[in-house]
C-alpha cells in the first residue's frame, strides 16, 4: 500500500511539473505505464495478503481460549504479592513459562485437542512451578485463587456471591432478619444473621433457607455440630439445589474454622488433586530452569531442616 502511495505521488508530481502537451512528455509516459502495470501486481499482492491476514486472525482467534487462561494465571500471580511481599513475578518470567508451555505440550492435529491440551498444561505446569517458591501456608490459597478465578472468568461464580464468600454478611442487613433464631443455644446470632443474609444476598439460589433451617432444626443442628461437616451431605434439599462454590459460601455462614478444609475438597473437584498439597522438590527439574542468569535461591527460616 506504501508502495502505491508512491507511484501516485510521482505522478501527481510529473504532471504538476509537465510543461506544453503532456503527451510529449516520455517520462510521464513512461511512468505512467510501468506504475499501471506495477500497480496490478501490487494490488494482487495487496489483497493475498489481505485473505492470509483474514486466515492468520480466524487461526489466532480459535486460540484466544489458551491467552485467556493465561492471563488469568498470570494475574492470579501478580496478585500473590498481596499475600506476602516477598512474592514477586515479572512479566517476562510469566511469558517464558507460557512459552514453555507451547512449545513443550503435546501436539495434536485436532484443535480441540490441541487447545485443552495446552490449557491443562499450562495450568499445571505454571501452577508446580511457582507453588514450589511459595510458604507452605500459602499454597492451598494459591490453588483456590487459581479455580476460582477460572470459574469467574467462566460466569461459574457469581460475583455477589464471590463478595459474600469473602467479606461476609453487611452489618445493614442484621435489621433485615425475618425470622428469629430457632435454636440459640446451638445456633449464634452471627451464624443466624449470616444465613439470613445469604438468604437476601442470593435469593435465586438460597431462597427459603432460614424457614428450612427451622422447619427441619433437628437435621441442621446434626449438620452445624459436626466434626466434619465439610465431608456430610446438606440437609434436606440443599445437597443436591446447589452448585460446589454455593456449598462452599453457606459452609462458609454455618460452620467457618472448616472452609480451608472444605476449599481443598472443592479444588480436587474442579481442579483435580495436583492441585492438592506440596509435590517434593526435585532438584533436576528445578535445575532445567536455571541458567548463568538465573540462579537457584534456598531460602531458610529458623527452625527449618535443610
Amino acid at each position: 500500500k506504501k508502495q502505491l502511495k508512491d507511484l501516485e505521488d510521482k505522478i501527481l508530481k510529473l504532471l504538476k511539473e509537465s510543461q506544453g502537451n503532456i503527451l510529449d512528455d516520455e517520462v510521464l509516459i513512461n511512468t505512467l505505464n510501468n506504475s499501471k502495470l506495477t500497480s496490478g501486481v501490487i494490488q494482487g499482492r495487496v489483497k493475498q495478503a489481505e485473505t492470509t491476514e483474514k486466515e492468520i486472525t480466524s487461526a489466532r482467534e480459535q486460540y484466544r481460549v489458551v491467552a485467556t487462561r493465561g492471563s488469568i494465571l498470570y494475574f492470579v500471580i501478580s496478585d500473590l504479592a498481596l499475600v506476602d511481599s516477598m512474592y514477586q513475578y515479572s512479566l517476562g518470567f510469566f511469558c517464558h513459562l507460557f512459552n514453555y508451555c507451547i512449545e513443550s505440550s503435546e501436539k495434536s492435529e485436532e484443535l480441540e485437542t490441541r487447545l485443552n491440551t495446552l490449557i491443562s498444561f499450562v495450568t499445571e505446569f505454571i501452577y508446580l512451578n511457582v507453588s514450589r517458591g511459595l510458604f507452605e501456608q500459602h499454597k492451598v490459597t494459591f490453588s483456590f485463587l487459581i479455580c476460582t478465578s477460572i470459574m469467574r472468568a467462566a460466569g461459574e461464580i457469581q460475583e455477589f456471591e464471590w463478595n459474600f464468600f469473602l467479606r461476609g454478611a453487611p452489618l445493614s442487613m442484621a435489621s433485615q432478619i425475618k425470622l428469629l433464631n430457632p435454636a440459640p443455644q446451638s445456633i449464634s446470632e452471627t451464624v443466624w444473621q449470616n444465613c439470613c443474609a445469604l438468604e437476601e444476598v442470593s435469593k435465586q439460589t438460597f431462597s427459603g433457607l432460614s424457614k428450612d433451617i427451622v422447619d427441619h432444626l433437628g437435621e441442621w443442628k446434626s449438620f452445624i455440630e459436626a466434626a466434619e461437616p465439610q465431608i456430610m451431605p446438606l440437609p434436606t434439599k440443599w445437597e443436591t439445589s446447589i452448585e460446589p462454590f454455593q456449598r462452599l459460601v453457606l459452609l462458609k455462614s454455618l460452620r467457618e474454622e472448616k472452609v480451608v478444609y472444605a476449599c481443598e475438597s472443592f479444588i480436587r473437584e474442579k481442579l483435580g488433586h495436583q492441585f492438592v498439597g506440596s509435590v517434593p522438590l526435585q532438584l533436576e527439574e528445578v535445575f532445567k530452569d536455571t541458567s548463568n542468569l538465573t540462579p537457584i535461591i534456598f531460602i531458610l527460616s529458623t527452625g527449618a531442616d535443610p
